[in-house]
């Protein structure tokens, strides 16, 4: 009988928690799920990064980087969603600037680290959520990802366009909404995200795991299959408490929340927006006209 390619793991005892490491850490060994892992990138320098988020059984996450070769190698070696021992790597300081955890610290892997898989035994979760509230991106830089939770408050029907590059790319427009008394948009990208989201009313509950923040038109978030992941109705303390706070406001206070993302967004108000209006050349924030739908208590 051919051996499994992970290593079997008995216990939890010798493996240090992600949030006990500090940068005077030594011959650490974590156990986690790679909860996200990023597609390998070229810097400006024409260098290779390769990006991971881990997390363990207590639920904290830590963020991983591979540079160049090092990049190179591990890659093909890691799958997001499976479980590995992680050792030999360097903690350093966290750049909070280019990234959305809130860990103070980073792992940098290079030649030397070791990454073994082991069975999953079903310790760590599978989705760990940071949830931020939609009025924090307004100070977020354009570069990072989050984890967010809103009440749909707008979806609209998706459409192909073209981009610059001449590629065609199918999106989708949806507003989201929460406790900060706050809304902003989200644009879903490719056909099959879009797709899957068809079946998406307003005042259902959905939550967005490392959506990007963009600074076009005000503040905005992009979700596609390649960093993202979306789940509407998901089994979370935070989407009752969303619900409950949805089905206590009226249409009116909807309709008084503070859009982060300048309207319009249609291909026909964008090329509108683009001959230029004084309020989005001041970046004034634009109010949510919605239409409240009963929530799926």
């Amino acid at each position: 009988m051919a051996t499994p390619s992970y290593i079997q793991d008995s216990s939890d005892n010798n493996y240090m928690p992600i949030k006990a490491m500090n940068t005077f850490t030594k011959d650490w060994i974590i156990k986690a799920r790679i909860s996200s892992k990023g597609e390998m990138k070229t810097t400006k320098k024409g260098g290779q990064l390769l990006k991971i988020e881990l997390v363990d059984s207590f639920g904290t996450k830590i963020e991983g980087t591979f540079f160049n070769d090092d990049a190179k190698h591990f890659d093909p070696l890691m799958q997001e969603d499976k479980v590995y021992l992680f050792s030999n790597g360097n903690v350093k300081m966290a750049n909070k600037r280019f990234t959305s955890l809130t860990n103070d610290f980073c792992i940098i892997f290079e030649k030397h680290a070791g990454i073994q898989e082991v069975k999953d035994d079903g310790s760590i979760a599978k989705q760990a959520f940071e949830f931020k509230k939609i009025a924090t991106i307004e100070e977020a830089v354009q570069i990072k990802s989050i984890d967010i939770m809103g009440v749909v408050c707008e979806v609209r029907e998706k459409e192909e366009i073209k981009l610059k590059s001449g590629v065609s790319k199918v999106r989708k427009y949806i507003t989201l909404a929460d406790q900060s008394m706050c809304s902003i948009s989200l644009t879903l990208w490719g056909n099959e995200m879009c797709t899957r989201m068809d079946g998406l009313r307003v005042g259902q509950i959905l939550a967005v795991k490392s959506a990007r923040i963009s600074d076009f038109g005000g503040k905005s978030l992009n979700a596609a299959d390649d960093h993202a992941s979306l789940f509407a109705e998901i089994d979370h303390p935070d989407t009752d408490k969303l619900r409950q706070w949805y089905n206590s406001h009226s249409t009116e206070d909807f309709n008084n929340l503070r859009c982060l993302t300048q309207k319009p967004q249609s291909r026909n108000d964008m090329m509108a927006a683009n001959m230029g209006s004084n309020d989005d050349k001041n970046g004034k924030s634009s109010n949510l006209n919605v239409s409240k739908s009963p929530s799926n208590s």
